[in-house]
């Protein structure tokens, strides 16, 4: 049997929504379903804290804070120094001058040294009290940079966790869309093959089919980066599928005066800041104790006698004090208020009116200053009669070779 061929010519617009249609089909038909494992927020956020690399910094630099306060702890305690030595040396007496038949002895120190020393500190000025408070608000800021941390962490976390879940729901939206568009292009088509409306509004209909389709991509685009993101910070090797759904607080929120109490007791960033004000207190106290005397109680205890000099003794104790006095911190102290002496006088002083101070034409001109490079290296050098008429204005504020060139000029 012979069957004929039909070729009917296709309008190019309609060919390449058929196209475009097919191509659409195939993929949605064929493209393997992307499921990743089903992942709770609880889950997410337990994955993070234990991967996360900010955390475990945070957590070390409060695990050494909290070491270094634990050392300061016993600043105060007696210090215990066992020492072990071993001399060589001679000591040569001249006694010559004593009437007893030698001229010289020579001693020697050669021999073994084993002590024990004891060193305790008594009063330091309040150095070590302000050192040990130094380091409880170095764990405290710790302790409120871990807590920021956590906070970064789990609002990053929210973010794009149900950022993910929104643009997963925002692409089924999307899809819905598109299949509603695609009906309503197919009953477009029928009623323009009917006759019951133009082409134009055929056309509307698929612009609208083509503008949702492109939604649909970017939807998926969206959905697909929201999915990297979350995958990248928790360190997964697959997709995930988030199941923890988005939810709503129905229940009245509390009054802005509680949640300003609230932050003022728990925001972290408020008691790093506070932490970093008792530090910088703690800093000062310990500054200030090096201008007090510092009290200690030291002793001795020799454990080999029998190479000991006859000067030295088989045990030692008692209390020394030490007070250093710098002139570099001396120096400061004194001349503050002289400064503030000067500055006061300075502010109290009535400001003569620039209107009745005098000016010259020759102010800062090439003579004045080659005379002033010559005044620097020869400040006896006569100067000569005729004088540049600024040297006489300037003088009066106070310099010592201006004063000299006027009181030559008038000689």
């Amino acid at each position: 049997m012979l069957h004929s061929l039909r070729v009917r010519y296709v309008r190019p617009a309609l060919r390449s929504w058929a196209i475009t249609s097919t191509l659409l089909v195939l993929i949605t038909a064929f493209a393997p379903p992307v499921l990743g494992a089903d992942l709770s927020f609880d889950q997410a956020r337990s994955t993070l804290l234990a991967k996360s690399d900010r955390l475990k910094a945070a957590e070390a630099n409060l695990n050494r804070q909290e070491l270094e306060a634990k050392a300061a702890e016993t600043l105060g305690y007696p210090e215990l120094i066992l020492n072990a030595t071993q001399l060589f040396g001679i000591k040569t007496f001249d006694l010559s001058a004593l009437p007893i038949g030698v001229s010289a002895y020579n001693y020697n120190f050669d021999g073994p040294r084993s002590s024990l020393l004891l060193n305790w500190p008594i009063y330091t000025g309040g150095k070590i009290t302000a050192a040990q408070r130094f380091r409880e608000a170095e764990v405290s800021g710790a302790k409120a940079e871990l807590h920021e941390t956590e906070e970064r962490l789990d609002l990053t976390l929210i973010a794009r966790y149900f950022g993910l879940r929104l643009a997963g729901i925002v692409e089924g939206l999307r899809k819905a869309q598109l299949e509603q568009s695609e009906r309503q292009l197919g009953r477009a088509r029928r009623f323009e093959a009917q006759g019951q409306i133009s082409a134009v509004e055929r056309l509307s209909a698929q612009v609208s089919r083509d503008e949702v389709a492109r939604d649909v991509v970017k939807a998926s685009r969206e959905r697909e980066s929201a999915e990297a993101s979350l995958v990248r910070m928790l360190r997964q090797t697959g997709a995930v599928q988030p199941t923890t759904p988005l939810f709503v607080v129905t229940s009245p929120i509390e009054p802005l005066t509680v949640w300003l109490r609230e932050a003022e007791i728990k925001n972290p960033t408020l008691a790093l800041i506070k932490s970093k004000g008792t530090a910088a207190e703690q800093g000062i106290a310990v500054a200030k104790s090096e201008y007090m005397p510092q009290v200690f109680a030291f002793g001795q205890y020799n454990f080999v006698k029998y190479y000991l000099t006859p000067i030295e003794p088989d045990w030692i104790a008692g209390i020394t004090s030490i007070s250093s006095y710098s002139a570099a911190r001396i120096a400061p102290a004194r001349s503050a208020p002289r400064r503030h002496r000067r500055r006061r006088s300075m502010r109290l002083k009535p400001r003569r009116s620039t209107a009745s101070r005098p000016r010259s034409k020759h102010r800062g001109c090439a003579w004045h200053r080659r005379a002033s490079s010559f005044a620097c290296s020869t400040p006896r050098w006569n100067w000569p009669a005729r004088i540049c008429a600024c040297a006489s204005v300037r003088s009066r504020k106070g310099n010592p070779w201006r004063s000299m060139s006027t009181k030559h000029a008038t000689a």
